[in-house]
């Protein structure tokens, strides 16, 4: 049976149902309305609420009596401004050291990268996979007194060293490492596939190397950097984990100011008018973003990034490259691999000769809190995937593949939540949740996380969907699919590998949330407030071989990469 005989064979089998229904309404309304229903009462109301609050007189909790005394208080005052300051110059000392480090890696990355670039791209995206507190709860192994470093120094020069927690050097170091692979992926985007053909006309006129990069490179992916540079500033700005764990009381920042409004000094209108001026940062620089950002381009990029490799990259320049990547992987992969190395050690303070034990596993392993926190977050992370793989593959799909009024500000208003730090979007989250009555609890989270989780799912389908050849779909169409076997039979089969890699996305980043969690799930532990709530008053074996353990969970799935890379590289 032919291809077109059998496609008028599932036409006419089906049912119209839901051609009637389409017929009454847009296509894209049908997509896109769970989806704007779930951003415009979740995520609007929260900060709506959050702006409410901003308005009454400080140290109440009802929304009574309007006033702008927190704002003038705020603008009066030079503590916030001294906070403010610190946030900034974090901010930017982040930003500076980001960029310099990533755009050498993110160049060689795109240009002078042949061999195990889909490896080394995944030991790049690792740190990702597990939450900011298990990362920075590494950093913590290496810098605490007695820790790695300092035990390395004694051994080696005879000397005490002091603790390096607790500075605004401990704090840089971890906002950078955070936030590096959101600096180096958006410049390795730009880079990946510039035209080839253009840089060797350039080099057929008599372009030498610097006057190509200079002239070329640079200026293309200026895109990159741009968006890179806002995502690492705003997100940095608002860091709250790296102050609070590795800065300590050594310095004061907005995030961490806010967060003691609304929980030690349990003043909710101050806090909230200190977190409006942060979010206006924010806004502005994810439109900004927004604006700049073509989805389009971005599918083209990813698309073909693996075909623009300089081939006339001599064998030591290649060296050269390949140890500066390398470098930069060892650096994002440093606190996992001393999480590990502090799961295996017999003490609390670091010694040599090495001390290797299997009690603190054997402990995490029979532990009931853990089993506990693994649970609930489960029963988070698997509803929460679900969801938000619906709404916001629906979205994406609706997004990508029609044309309608107001497209443009409809892509910037639901991926703005991305660029929102998740401390603000928790507490905002937490003050609409009781508002409305809704219990912290894990359907509370579950809420939470998934109007989180949705535009990222969205954003990751719309550079799958953006690719179909709409030639596809119109066939289809002439004849005779109805919406029902046009979605089932063409649609969603040639976007179901963004539907998987956002799926994967929700349950990898549901699991390891940590903000959202903290303030909607009430009572319960997920796997990272239990986390946090044991290293709070100090080093903790048990977390550390739990957090080893989810480590060595990723550790098969680059494995297979490598091992495909190498099959592919011997067949060629």
């Amino acid at each position: 049976m032919s291809t077109i005989e059998s496609l008028y064979r599932k036409v006419s089998e089906k049912s119209r149902v839901y051609d009637v229904v389409r017929d009454k309404t847009e296509t894209h309304h049908l997509l896109l309305s769970s989806y704007v229903l779930l951003i415009s009462t979740v995520f609007v109301g929260s900060m709506t609420i959050l702006a409410l609050y901003s308005l009454q007189p400080s140290n109440t909790f009802t929304l009574a009596d309007w006033t702008v005394s927190n704002y003038v208080e705020i603008f009066q005052g030079k503590l916030y401004k001294e906070f403010l300051f610190n946030s900034f110059r974090i901010g930017v000392i982040t930003t500076g050291i980001s960029l310099l480090v990533c755009y050498p890696a993110a160049y060689a990355l795109g240009r002078k990268i042949t061999r195990f670039r889909r490896p080394i791209l995944m030991l790049l995206i690792m740190p990702l996979l597990t939450s900011v507190v298990m990362r920075v709860y590494g950093w913590t192994v290496f810098l605490v007194k007695d820790g790695i470093i300092s035990t390395l120094y004694s051994t080696l020069f005879s000397g005490s060293m002091p603790s390096l927690l607790y500075t605004e050097g401990a704090t840089i170091l971890g906002t950078t490492y955070i936030y590096l692979p959101f600096m180096l992926f958006p410049i390795y985007l730009s880079i990946a596939n510039i035209n080839p053909s253009v840089i060797e006309a350039a080099r057929d006129l008599g372009a030498g190397k610097l006057v190509t990069f200079r002239r070329i490179i640079l200026p293309q992916s200026k895109p990159g950097v741009i968006i890179g540079t806002l995502f690492v500033f705003i997100l940095s700005t608002g860091a709250e984990i790296e102050a609070s764990m590795l800065g300590g009381n050594a310095i004061a920042t907005v995030a961490t100011d806010i967060k003691r409004s609304f929980g030690f000094v349990q003043d909710w209108p101050m806090g909230s008018a200190k977190a409006i001026l942060l979010l206006l940062v924010s806004l502005v620089a994810g439109v900004v973003i927004l604006r700049i950002v073509s989805l389009e381009e971005i599918a083209v990029r990813s698309g073909g990034a693996t075909e623009t490799t300089d081939q006339h990259t001599s064998r030591a320049e290649s060296a050269v490259w390949y140890g500066y990547v390398l470098l930069t992987v060892v650096f994002l992969n440093l606190p996992i691999l001393g999480v590990i190395t502090a799961s295996f050690y017999d003490g609390v303070a670091f010694t040599f000769p090495y001390k290797f034990t299997l009690e603190s596993y054997m402990a995490a392993v029979t532990s009931g809190a853990v089993y506990d926190a693994v649970g609930t977050s489960l029963k988070i992370a698997i509803p929460v995937t679900i969801l938000s793989t619906l709404i916001g593959g629906a979205a994406g799909i609706g997004y990508a593949r029609y044309q309608f009024r107001g497209r443009e500000a409809f892509k910037i208003g639901a991926l703005l939540p991305i660029f929102f730090p998740l401390l603000l979007t928790g507490l905002a989250m937490a003050l609409w949740f009781d508002l409305l009555g809704i219990q912290r609890g894990i359907l509370a989270t579950i809420l939470g996380h998934t109007t989180w989780m949705s535009p990222i799912v969205m954003f990751v389908v719309v550079l799958k969907a953006i690719a179909i050849d709409p030639h596809v779909e119109e066939a289809a169409k002439d004849l005779g699919a109805g919406f029902y076997t046009q979605y089932k039979e063409i649609t969603l089969p040639l976007v179901s590998n963004g539907l998987i890699s956002g799926a994967l996305f929700a349950f990898i980043l549901s699991w390891n949330n940590y903000y959202i969690s903290a303030y909607l799930s009430g009572p319960t532990d997920t796997v990272t407030t239990w986390i946090r709530g044991q290293i709070a008053f100090g080093y903790d074996p048990v977390v550390s071989a739990f957090t080893a353990m989810i480590i060595y969970s990723i550790i098969p799935f680059i494995v297979i990469v490598f091992i495909l890379e190498v099959r592919d590289k011997k067949q060629d």
